[in-house]
């Protein structure tokens, strides 16, 4: 840890700590009893006011420590990363390898260019991403993406999309017949008009979904999620692309998973890739993300399963009646990762090394150890990849995860 007080040292970081004690609420009610109880615990020389400071530092300027595939373990103190400003159009993202931290570029980075990182979810819509930044970051976000305010690509509705998308908004209003409730929506505000009243509404509700299936110890959370999803399905003008869509359709993949329910995993999982991160992300270096590379490695890991498991036989027989070869869709999504992980998060990272091996053992199963047929089939395997997934992300959208 840098002990000096210049930029990228532990005593350069701010800790918000009247600001916290300022505001109150969640933040401040967890803050106090921890340092007090850790005070009183630790029999320590400092005062209580200067463990709060640390604590409140930690709070402020911790990153989220990932697993390489992006799985949430802890949290991370670094105050030479923390002194990177955030931008919701980041040109760098953070990736861990065990203790080892990296930022990866997102794209190209001139030099003397700053560098910029995420504090948030940055495909939220404009309003969420503000107050988020604001009541955990205590700033007011004035990066690019910020000044078109709501116009952005995050706050787009169908509208945004078809020629005639605001008379057909409206024709699909007035069909709801939703009544007014005068909800306060908070952060979730889209426009005045009832048309927008009732999608700020749908919203709010979502997001409300989203965070309680999150915060939820129960086991089975999918129908929590499902509830959001159906929510936003049912306005019928809810883009795939728009929060809080992708991330419930990103919880449902996790919980299904955690269920054994791998088709209904698997078709999650081929949504996000065709309507959210092929559009999110298509105009980053790569034309993508290093959570679309995941994505892709969740695809080709379902479809092995389904290879080698017998117990996902009847799910693997209902998806094949719509075209699919798990063969060719487990070695091109993951000879599609193999391709771009070395970008993604370096050759040296276990995640990469573990890519190579699966996709070369994978590779000589299916071509015979034969190099000429394992030149076609990876060109064969990268075709069909494209076109199953595309179109199952497509046409089947909700059904087969709710045909429980």
């Amino acid at each position: 840890m840098t002990e000096n007080s210049g930029p990228g040292s532990f005593r350069s970081m701010k800790s918000h700590l009247e600001t916290i004690l300022a505001r109150g609420g969640e933040r401040a009610d967890f803050l106090v009893p921890l340092s007090q109880g850790m005070h009183s615990y630790s029999q320590t020389k400092l005062s209580i006011e200067d463990v709060m400071h640390f604590f409140a530092l930690i709070f402020t300027n911790s990153f989220t420590l990932w697993t390489p595939t992006f799985d949430a373990i802890g949290i991370c103190l670094d105050p030479f990363a923390a002194a990177a400003n955030h931008s919701c159009d980041p040109n760098v993202i953070t990736v861990f390898d065990g203790p080892e931290m990296q930022l990866r570029t997102l794209k190209p980075i001139a030099k003397d260019e700053e560098i910029f990182v995420s504090y948030i979810e940055i495909t939220n819509p404009f309003r969420r991403r503000q107050h988020e930044l604001l009541e955990r970051y205590y700033f007011t976000c004035d990066c690019d993406v910020c000044r078109e305010g709501p116009a952005a690509q995050q706050d787009e509705f169908v509208k945004d999309l078809l020629p005639d998308g605001e008379q057909f908004m409206q024709e699909t209003f007035d069909r709801s017949q939703w009544t007014p409730s005068n909800m306060d929506v908070g952060a979730n505000y889209v426009g005045n008009t009832d048309l927008f009243r009732w999608l700020g509404e749908v919203q709010h509700y979502a997001f409300d979904m989203l965070d309680k299936a999150r915060k939820s110890k129960e086991d089975n959370i999918a129908h929590t999620l499902l509830q959001g999803i159906l929510a936003c399905k049912a306005t019928e003008l809810w883009p795939e692309e728009r929060q809080p869509l992708p991330a419930l359709r990103q919880e449902l993949l996790v919980a299904r998973m955690d269920q054994q329910k791998l088709g209904h995993a698997f078709i999650q999982a081929v949504i996000l890739k065709v309507n959210f991160y092929e559009e999110a992300h298509s105009h980053l270096e790569q034309g993508c993300h290093p959570l679309s590379v995941i994505n892709d490695w969740t695809i080709a890991t379902i479809a092995l399963a389904f290879r080698i498991d017998p117990a996902h036989a009847k799910m693997k027989e209902k998806l094949e009646g719509h075209g699919v070869n798990f063969d060719l869709v487990c070695f091109g999504s993951a000879n599609m990762v193999k391709k771009l992980v070395g970008w993604s998060h370096g050759d040296e990272n276990s995640f990469a090394k573990r890519v190579n091996f699966v996709v070369d053992k994978i590779g000589r199963e299916l071509s015979g150890g034969d190099p000429v047929e394992l030149e076609r089939l990876s060109k064969k395997a990268d075709q069909h990849v494209g076109m199953d997934v595309h179109d199952l992300g497509s046409t089947l959208f909700d059904r087969v995860q709710l045909d429980d």
